[in-house]
């Protein structure tokens, strides 16, 4: 009786080892890249264990890389994450329009694949491609993504994440975990009076927004406490009220726009129904043909 109890053992063990290793063969994860699509003025770059280099397009970053842009008023670097490890794909001519005021604002439609997260660095701003990882699991991959803000603006197009997916963003007093789609984060250091904090010191000042999905934020207050928050769509937080949210500004969510549009096709919709006060006339143009989802007519759009 012990030796078929045994033998029963040994071969149940057997099949959950077989199982196990069936699963691992079945999931494989990589390493993938973000390359840069646009740059505007000058920008530098360090890669795992290398020096300072200069950014231009077409420039791979591979995770681990810190991208450092301008002071210059209006530079800014555009970066495509997760584009594999083989191959790197093109984005057409890589061109974009000039915008003018958001009430005659031409748009037009980013050149690069679909589905592709896309953010823009302004400048000032240093920040930190971390992690990025691809996992076939059989099914969707799930992706694994961290960026590291340590100061200045950032704003991201991040396409729809798959069950089990992480969009993270690091900075100096916390994290903010977006969940799609559409946001816009800026990190600097003030020297301003803080309660608990003495009196000349430099104090991390976090704002966030998100225009369309949602995310959730943490951040250590002075006393060491963690506040987490959860931002809507059309909703904003402020590091120096950090336990509340408030309605996106209408010209936040203009700025927000003006940059949005020469990434994508804005979400009209989303104005429209949040925002009924908001009125914005756009003249929109292709450059690949055909016309942008939201806009059948092909003319000026109007959100009221």
């Amino acid at each position: 009786m012990n030796e078929t109890q045994s033998l029963i053992s040994s071969l149940l063990v057997c099949g959950v080892a077989l199982a196990t290793a069936s699963t691992l063969s079945a999931q494989t994860t990589k390493e993938e890249l973000a390359k840069v699509v646009r740059v505007q003025g000058t920008a530098r770059y360090m890669p795992p264990g290398g020096g300072w280099q200069d950014v231009q397009r077409g420039t791979v970053l591979k995770p681990g890389s810190v991208l450092q842009t301008d002071i210059e008023k209006g530079s800014y670097v555009d970066v495509v994450l997760g584009i594999g490890t083989g191959f790197v794909p093109g984005f057409g001519s890589g061109d974009y329009r000039k915008i003018g005021p958001v009430t005659t604002t031409k748009l037009t439609t980013y050149t690069g694949r679909t589905g592709q997260t896309v953010v823009r660095v302004f400048e000032n701003t240093v920040l930190g491609v971390d992690k990025l990882l691809r996992t076939e699991t059989g099914a969707a991959a799930v992706m694994e993504t961290e960026l590291d803000l340590r100061n200045g603006h950032i704003l991201g197009n991040v396409k729809k994440l798959t069950a089990g997916s992480t969009f993270n963003i690091r900075y100096p007093k916390g994290v903010a975990a977006i969940r799609g789609s559409v946001f816009d984060m800026r990190v600097e250091q003030r020297r301003e009076p803080v309660q608990g904090v003495p009196a000349g010191t430099n104090v991390v000042h976090c704002t966030f927004s998100m225009s369309e999905g949602t995310a959730v934020i943490t951040f250590t207050l002075p006393d060491g406490t963690t506040i987490t928050e959860t931002v809507e769509t059309m909703q904003g937080w402020d590091s120096g009220t950090p336990t509340t949210t408030s309605t996106i500004p209408p010209e936040v969510w203009e700025a927000i726009q003006r940059v949005l549009t020469q990434l994508s096709v804005p979400p009209i919709a989303i104005a429209r129904a949040l925002n009924p006060d908001l009125t914005i006339v756009q003249e929109v143009t292709t450059t690949t043909g055909g016309e942008p989802p939201g806009n059948p007519g092909g003319g000026p759009e109007v959100a009221k």
